[in-house]
């Protein structure tokens, strides 16, 4: 036990010799590929990975067309999660002629997580259905569809292959959210239902079962499989909003926030989570906190009637009349039902004095429903929008 210890020690001494070597070699010669091959081997046996990080940026630069030295930065980036460098430099080794189904796998990754749906579908489509990583082609390639929003070629993606594959439970998992993304909620609850045993979670599969929960207003489950969620899988922006849209469905602001906050900051182009968050802040007070949050949500998309319905409502509420009339009109302009710019409407004839009018208005409109949002408005501020107006009316 002690020889093998003592042979460890010294073949451990051994290496770092020899590594000492290289960098003293690599000094006088940086461009040198047999060298830095060797020392990057070495420095990865002796688990030095700034070394070898260092490394490969260095050797990108001396020699910036050796595609296998891209590659392998792109790995090492890809593990450090710094995903856009690690495209750029795969990218760059598959131009120079690196052709090979793991570095286009890895590419293709990277695009998932850059966004960068549309190039990832492509770059899939060219590898073999029989290659050995067909599975992971296979979920990734679902997930791209599913996030542009072609739920059908993603369902069609995971149908054929769980035709051979039904046990794989991370693809029934992605499979159930696409089914409830497409609104067959009965066989997505099912599917995820099946997906979900005591040893494992899928991701997809929570976020599935809580969607549907939520849409049936089974609250209290659907509050657990998205708390569950965010615990298992704390960097899913949609299990944050999910977790956020059930705290302010139970009017627990603070709580919310938290929540919204997180997910706003992993998926900051969701525009229904930026107005949830933008409604938290409304109904805990923070006004400025609000227009903010309902500005995000503009610059994401200046066509959308509830942001400037929103934006009317927090103008309202600051006594700003001029432009909470604007944003009303363009609310109605472009969506007449918008339940934000009834919210403004209301606030503003509270503030006239016109409190009967202003309850015709509210009892006319607390049941409108908005799927675009995610969430209902009506649900989560019929109970406070008396109280709110109120407040206003009491200030005159």
């Amino acid at each position: 036990m002690n020889s093998k210890s003592l042979d460890q020690k010294a073949d451990e001494q051994a290496n770092l010799d020899r590594f000492s070597k290289l960098e003293t070699y690599l000094s006088y010669d940086p461009a040198n590929s047999a060298l830095i091959a060797e020392a990057l081997e070495l420095a990865e046996h002796l688990d030095k990975w700034d070394v070898v990080l260092s490394l490969l940026e260095n050797a990108v630069k001396t020699d910036p067309d050796q595609a296998e030295f891209r590659a392998h930065l792109g790995l090492l980036l890809m593990r450090l999660t710094r995903w856009a460098e690690a495209k750029e430099q795969l990218l760059v080794a598959v131009k120079l002629g690196l052709d090979d189904i793991n570095i286009n796998y890895n590419l293709a990754f990277c695009q998932y997580y850059t966004d960068s749906f549309e190039e990832a579908v492509t770059l899939l489509g060219q590898v073999p259905a029989d290659s050995t990583i067909a599975r992971d082609k296979t979920l990734l390639l679902a997930r791209c569809e599913h996030n542009l929003g072609h739920y059908e070629n993603a369902k069609v993606v995971l149908a054929a292959y769980l035709e051979d594959q039904s046990e794989d439970l991370e693809c029934r998992g992605l499979y159930a959210l696409i089914l409830a993304d497409l609104g067959e909620d009965s066989v997505a609850l099912e599917v995820a239902n099946e997906a979900l045993t005591e040893e494992q979670k899928p991701m997809e599969a929570l976020l599935a079962r809580a969607d549907i929960l939520f849409g049936q207003q089974e609250f209290d489950f659907a509050k657990r499989d998205y708390l569950d969620a965010t615990v298992r899988y704390p960097s899913v922006g949609r299990a944050w909003s999910g977790l956020g849209q059930m705290e302010l469905n139970d009017f627990n602001f603070m709580a919310a926030i938290t929540s919204l906050e997180k997910a706003v900051e992993l998926m900051p182009n969701h525009i229904g989570t930026w107005h949830a968050l933008a409604w938290s802040y409304l109904l805990s007070g923070e006004v400025e906190k609000s227009l903010e949050a309902f500005m995000s949500a503009y610059n994401l998309d200046p066509n959308f009637g509830e942001t400037h319905g929103g934006l009317a409502a927090v103008y309202s509420m600051q006594g700003e009349n001029d432009k909470a009339q604007k944003h009303i009109r363009l609310a109605g302009h472009i969506d007449p039902d918008s339940f934000s710019s009834v919210f403004a409407k209301i606030v503003l004839l509270n503030r006239e004095n016109k409190v009967d009018e202003a309850k015709q208005l509210f009892n006319k409109s607390k049941n409108s429903f908005h799927p675009r949002l995610g969430f209902s408005p009506d649900t989560l501020i019929k109970k406070r929008i008396e109280a709110m107006s109120l407040k206003s009316t009491d200030k005159h």
